[in-house]
């Protein structure tokens, strides 16, 4: 018996490791061709985000020649299971999705709370909120004593973090949200922080990233 499994590493990150695909693998003995037959009982995770839903099924596969490598084994596997689910329409997933206003934004309503909740999630200094929405600290302090109403530009750049957070969400623990941001080696040995903060694009270099990290 061979056990495949198939992990994600986001941003390279080993403690935040987890495993979205696996394969069993079982010789069954001779067939008829003097080959060898083997059922191999295949899974992945859901994936959301990608639409991708959670599927178990089984491929039977015959006449392999076992003095191949073991990769010659996994590729008869893989060619007989994606040929079989290219022919049937895919499966329901079998885990809960998000709710779909999650695909957008997390169920917050609108409001100087959100940046609170944010910056203590994320574990950011309230002048490092202020840098991300390029106001100086006395204005968001006003924001936050509401003595002023949030601009329509402010509103744009809170909504953009909201969509970091989402992207965040989908491949980090949410425990580890803090510790991620302030991580070295995740863009070329910066932080971060460092890249959302102080390039014109940063958040939205976050979001992009942590949109290929899922896959």
């Amino acid at each position: 018996m061979i056990v495949v499994q198939v992990e994600l590493w986001p941003f390279g990150a080993g403690e935040q490791r987890k495993i979205i695909a696996s394969a069993v693998i079982e010789n069954r003995g001779l067939d008829v061709s003097g080959g060898y037959r083997y059922i191999a009982e295949l899974h992945n995770t859901a994936e959301p985000a990608l639409q991708i839903p959670a599927r178990e099924h089984s491929v039977e596969i015959s006449g392999h020649d076992r003095r191949q490598s073991v990769w010659g084994l996994i590729q008869h596997v893989l060619s007989a299971a994606t040929t079989e689910v290219a022919s049937q329409k895919a499966a329901p997933a079998l885990v809960d999705a998000p709710n779909e206003s999650w695909a957008v934004e997390p169920p917050y309503s609108s409001g100087t709370y959100e940046l609170d909740l944010l910056a203590a999630a994320w574990g950011w200094r309230q002048e490092e909120v202020a840098v991300a929405l390029r106001v100086d600290a006395d204005r968001l302090r006003a924001w936050r004593n509401h003595e002023l109403l949030i601009d329509a530009a402010a509103m744009t750049r809170i909504a953009l973090l909201k969509r970091v957070h989402v992207a965040m969400w989908r491949v980090l623990a949410p425990g580890s949200y803090a510790r991620w941001w302030r991580h070295s080696g995740a863009f070329g040995g910066r932080q971060p922080i460092q890249v959302a903060l102080e390039d014109g694009d940063g958040l939205e270099k976050i979001e992009m990233a942590c949109a290929s990290a899922i896959w």
